[in-house]
């Protein structure tokens, strides 16, 4: 009897240890998933400008993503005066 009673506290034992480092493992499984967006999203930060002496107007050119077809990702509407404030923007082509 007293054999029987230890292989089960034996049993409970490995089962709460086997419980504890499945949810070890489904706490921290997450950090190595890579998740991406389903949409695109760009964010464009410009900084360093404050302060430089400039005369007149400056144009500060930023790189927009294209695909393998050096067709824009986004189009021309993303770029609309409510979206960006305090510039005036206007998309370019270069060579």
């Amino acid at each position: 009897m007293e054999r029987k009673k230890k292989r089960n506290i034996l049993a409970v034992l490995v089962a709460v240890c086997l419980l504890v480092v499945a949810a070890g493992f489904l706490l921290i499984a997450p950090a190595f998933v890579e998740t991406t967006l389903s949409v695109n999203s760009y964010v464009i930060e410009v900084t360093g400008l404050t302060g430089l002496p400039v005369d007149g107007t400056a144009t500060v050119m930023v790189p927009l993503p294209v695909n393998m077809e050096s067709e824009q990702v986004m189009s021309e509407e993303v770029f609309t005066e409510d979206q960006v404030e305090g510039w005036d923007v206007a998309v370019q082509d270069t060579p």
